[in-house]
């Protein structure tokens, strides 16, 4: 699984930790050390779970800690929808990794978080498994412990037809996204 070259942006002012006391992602040194360790190579690369869609599904539904967080754009929720999770008894979570533009969430951390222990199973969703997976490295270098990437994403991977297949639409329940 490739890199997130987002996790090279400056995404906020240097010097401050997070509030599991451990160094702020968003502080500037802190993104450039992880992003030169990724780039030399020279410790190992942060191992994320990768996760199937149907065993993400199943997790929802038998972890009532489990939390499934979509990270794509809101064109992309408005656009092509988002995961159902409703018959697990609690709503996916909405939050951009980047915007529209490619620009990094600056809140990402703390908006993905909120609420939530440094245990919780936290399951990332994109469109094909690379954006999240990277959200995921990032959560996991801020202190959440049980962070997983949704592999296929909501389209799934591009087919020899140019087409996604295999997302978690084409086999889970899936809706309208509906703001709020």
């Amino acid at each position: 699984m490739g890199h997130s070259l987002v996790a090279r942006e400056a995404l906020g002012a240097p010097g401050r930790s997070n509030k599991l006391g451990r160094p702020d992602p968003r502080d500037n040194r802190f993104v450039e050390e992880i992003a030169i360790r990724r780039v030399t190579k020279d410790t190992p690369d942060l191992m994320i779970p990768q996760i199937q869609n149907a065993d993400a599904w199943q997790m929802l539904v038998d972890d009532d800690c489990a939390v499934l967080i979509d990270v794509r754009t809101e064109t992309e929720w408005r656009s092509i929808g988002v995961p159902d999770t409703g018959a697990t008894g609690r709503d996916a979570r909405f939050v951009v990794w980047t915007d529209e533009h490619g620009q990094p969430n600056p809140r990402f951390v703390d908006q993905a978080t909120d609420g939530l222990h440094p245990d919780t199973p936290i399951l990332l969703l994109c469109r094909s498994g690379v954006r999240s997976n990277a959200a995921a490295e990032l959560l996991t270098a801020s202190g959440y412990t049980n962070a997983m990437n949704v592999i296929a994403g909501f389209e799934g991977p591009v087919g020899a037809d140019g087409r996604h297949a295999g997302g978690w639409k084409d086999s889970l329940p899936h809706r309208t996204y509906r703001n709020g």
